[in-house]
């Protein structure tokens, strides 16, 4: 009789996964939070930036935290897409707060192809940063870069064969 262990592990399996610590749960309700508070109250984006690194101070990374990703559940909440909470992560892009990876990602999870408003907004965020991406730093960080191209790419597919 022949076994394997091949099957329990494949690369997506193995280590299993951590439970994220009370302390970074707690950090990411906070952060929603404070994009929801930032938009109630009409912050410009600028001034969204500068509350967001009072409320987290240093050792906050915000790829850990998931920023795009918050920006993005928000902002795509509705009909059309959220010009405000759009604009906070569009200027998260240009001021290096949140890694092209970490974006690509998120906007790789948006599936709801019907929502014509809120895919040009993507392909527009997509757009602002297309033409410099690069990686020159640790081979990790190039990889996951490469991963999130590849996500990004399958979900310009899904948009065009959704189209």
């Amino acid at each position: 009789m022949s076994f394997s262990l091949a099957p329990f592990l494949s690369p997506q399996s193995w280590p299993p996964p951590l439970p994220p610590a009370q302390s970074e749960i707690m950090k990411v309700v906070n952060l929603k939070q404070a994009i929801l508070q930032a938009w109630k109250e009409r912050w410009s984006d600028y001034q969204w930036a500068i509350n967001m690194k009072k409320f987290f101070p240093k050792g906050a990374t915000w790829d850990i935290l998931n920023l795009a990703d918050a920006l993005l559940e928000q902002a795509m909440i509705g009909p059309s897409p959220n010009p405000l909470i759009l604009s906070y992560l569009k200027y998260a892009i240009s001021s290096q707060m949140v890694s092209y990876s970490s974006v690509l990602t998120a906007i790789s999870k948006f599936d709801d192809f019907s929502r014509d408003l809120c895919v040009q907004a993507l392909l527009d965020i997509m757009d602002m940063f297309c033409d410099r991406l690069s990686c020159h730093g640790k081979a990790e960080e190039c990889i996951g870069l490469c991963r999130a191209l590849l996500s990004a790419l399958h979900w310009l597919l899904r948009c065009t064969a959704a189209s």
